[in-house]
């Protein structure tokens, strides 16, 4: 057998191996190999389509889910936070994570569940328990996880929006069922000035990104006399957030568009391979004449996070839906490795059967407005670019 053949043999043999052992992540960027799960309050189950673009192909008349996941504990995450599901595609794993009570359950295993998910390896739940910074009558919300790093966020609101929090859950795929996380080392630190109901997600090198609709007054670091109100994205990681009341890796003012007289809630979501920062929040549909109607997405790049540039105009693609198109957008999700982003509606405090997506957002554009089965609630979205 000469080198060539050897050669060839080995490739063989590798590739059987692999075909053997699982399936292999595809390639970043680009829109196909997406798959798509969506939490349904109503039925309290995961629905699950392989393939993202057969709902994007059909808005009007999907296809039926690929697969409905069922269990008791998935049943007892309803009502789910808004936008409180988030897949890791390196553990193969999704979380869901219910809206009151702290309660978060994992499903591993997770491409190869097509039902009920009965194996007790397959399915746990623990619970995020406050023993550090009181959180009376806590609501839970949007959820991400940093793949590169099996580390989960979750983000709380308090009561009355007073206060807010993200939690940072280190080794979520492995931590057992009936667990009680603590925040006290399980939480970046509380920024008693931000407020309201969050949003949080996950960029390159372990950045994270927080979303608070709502705060005290900041200021510039550089010019003092510069006031900053409203709705701000702080930049950190897992130790805690860069600044507090200094604007410094925030991002804030009129000019960046992240609120309104309306503002109490938003959400985000990251593309991990063209690094945009997507920004979903409540907007005035119908503002007062002369006022600008904002979009009902912005997008930001990590570089304008700096000591010095934190009033700024948005610099990702410009999605052209407007708060007066989207008026009931409630949350957002990105695919991360794909170039896909879904959204859902909350309309007089209740999720609706409508799944909005995003084809190729980092080239700009509208969304398709997918109408699920009447009856639907859709809470969290979850889109696994690695399929």
């Amino acid at each position: 057998m000469n080198i060539t053949t050897q050669t060839l043999a080995s490739l063989a043999l590798a590739a059987a191996l692999l075909g053997a052992t699982g399936c292999v992540d595809a390639p970043s960027g680009g829109t196909s190999g997406t798959s798509i799960y969506v939490y349904d309050n109503a039925s309290a189950s995961v629905m699950h389509w392989k393939d993202v673009s057969t709902l994007y192909a059909a808005p009007a008349a999907p296809p039926a889910a690929t697969a409905t996941l069922t269990a008791g504990n998935i049943s007892n995450m309803a009502p789910v936070g808004w936008g409180g599901l988030a897949v890791d595609p390196t553990t193969n794993c999704l979380y869901i994570v219910a809206a009151s009570g702290g309660a978060v359950t994992r499903i591993s295993q997770l491409t190869t569940q097509t039902g009920a998910v009965t194996n007790s390896y397959d399915i746990a739940t623990f619970t995020l328990t406050t023993t550090n910074t009181t959180f009376s009558n806590s609501t839970f919300g949007q959820a991400c996880v940093d793949s590169t790093a099996n580390t989960l966020y979750v983000t709380e609101t308090g009561t009355n929006r007073t206060a807010s929090r993200v939690w940072a859950v280190p080794n979520a795929s492995t931590v057992l069922a009936g667990t009680s996380v603590a925040d006290s080392g399980a939480s970046l630190p509380v920024i008693s000035n931000d407020y309201g109901y969050s949003g949080v997600a996950v960029g390159a090198n372990h950045l994270v990104y927080g979303y608070f609709p709502n705060g005290n007054t900041l200021y510039s670091n550089i010019l003092e006399d510069v006031p900053l109100n409203g709705g701000r994205i702080r930049q950190g990681s897992t130790s805690g957030w860069y600044s507090s009341l200094v604007a410094t890796d925030v991002l804030a003012g009129a000019l960046t568009e992240l609120s309104d007289t309306t503002t109490t809630f938003g959400t985000l979501g990251y593309d991990t391979v063209n690094n945009i920062l997507y920004c979903a929040r409540q907007a005035n549909a119908s503002p007062a004449s002369g006022t600008t109607v904002l979009p009902a997405v912005v997008a930001f790049t990590p570089g304008q996070f700096t000591t010095s540039n934190f009033n700024v105009v948005p610099a990702g693609p410009a999605l052209t839906d407007t708060a007066a198109t989207l008026p009931d957008l409630r949350f957002i999700s990105h695919a991360g490795l794909k170039d896909w982003l879904a959204g859902g509606d909350m309309v007089s405090s209740s999720a609706t059967n409508v799944v909005h997506l995003w084809k190729s957002p980092s080239a700009g554009g509208a969304s398709v407005a997918v109408t699920l089965p009447a009856g639907v609630e859709v809470a969290g979205i979850a889109l696994d670019g690695a399929d």
